[in-house]
């Protein structure tokens, strides 16, 4: 059964906070949610500063990894994880996962390579922008029994998963397994999350410009070594030169025909060679 606040929207919530706020009927109930606000607070604050400081240490590894681990201290659960997928694929992957201790991790295993046709209500939720706000799995909607399954595969008790935003789009999600006990949601553990979520995603659009980067430059290896090894078997002579005439490089039948090497060749100046003739050395 989702809870209350599972469509809730970050001024509903806000909303709701301040509503509980209002609720409290005596001094008591007033000084203690005072306190609770108040520990939150500190305790977010912290958590900010602990995340904030790994991403601005330009080259540290595993960023996002150590992020999900503040989180998962934060809000002391038992599995915090990140899952990506994009529109034009027909699955889609938990790109990164932590566990606490005693709790197996499950992504290299069993979640990769998703279908997501198998699981239209998780998919369909995220797409519209809503949250996954589950107290208790074995009370989740009939039209999630497949995500039902595979939650208590992994004896997830209770879980909240919100949408991340890339340049506006949804491209993921961002999620906490409560494994050892049930969990009910609070309206701020919703809004907490979400405001981490914003700065972590920081980090997630960082390693996919990195990722997209690292494969161009891999496109731009993999071109470069096909070239030479269709430039060494061409049956004819070829020499590659730059704008000053430098001899760049020599294929392998050219080397046979002029009977030299490759080091011997390489650095040679064209318009040096008493061979060509004034007119083809004449630059336009």
């Amino acid at each position: 059964m989702n809870s209350v606040y599972a469509n809730y929207s970050r001024e509903d919530l806000i909303r709701e906070i301040e509503r509980l706020k209002a609720k409290g009927s005596s001094v008591t109930d007033e000084k203690a949610y005072r306190n609770r606000i108040l520990n939150n607070a500190i305790a977010l604050r912290k958590t900010f500063s602990d995340v904030l400081s790994l991403l601005m240490k330009s080259g540290q590894k595993d960023v996002i990894d150590q992020s999900l681990l503040i989180v998962l201290k934060f809000f002391d659960v038992d599995r915090v994880y990140i899952g990506n997928y994009e529109d034009d694929k027909p699955t889609f992957d938990f790109t990164h996962e932590v566990t606490g201790q005693g709790v197996i991790s499950m992504r290299e295993d069993l979640l990769v390579g998703m279908p997501k046709k198998d699981f239209p209500w998780w998919i369909k939720t995220i797409n519209d922008r809503k949250d996954i706000v589950i107290d208790d799995v074995t009370r989740m909607p009939e039209e999630a029994i497949a995500e039902q399954k595979i939650l208590m595969l992994q004896e997830v008790k209770s879980l909240l998963v919100i949408p991340i935003f890339f340049e506006g789009d949804i491209n993921g999600f961002i999620g906490l397994d409560s494994v050892k006990k049930r969990r009910n949601w609070s309206a701020l553990d919703v809004e907490n999350l979400r405001m981490l979520t914003d700065i972590i995603s920081i980090a997630i659009e960082r390693e996919m410009a990195q990722g997209m980067m690292e494969h161009s430059m891999k496109q731009v290896l993999r071109s470069e070594a096909k070239f030479q090894i269709i430039f060494d078997k061409l049956p004819w002579g070829v020499e590659l030169y730059d704008e000053k005439g430098i001899l760049l490089d020599i294929n392998n039948a050219d080397l046979e025909i002029f009977g030299t090497t490759r080091e011997e060749a390489i650095g040679l100046n064209a318009f040096e060679n008493p061979n060509i003739p004034d007119w083809a050395n004449v630059k336009a």
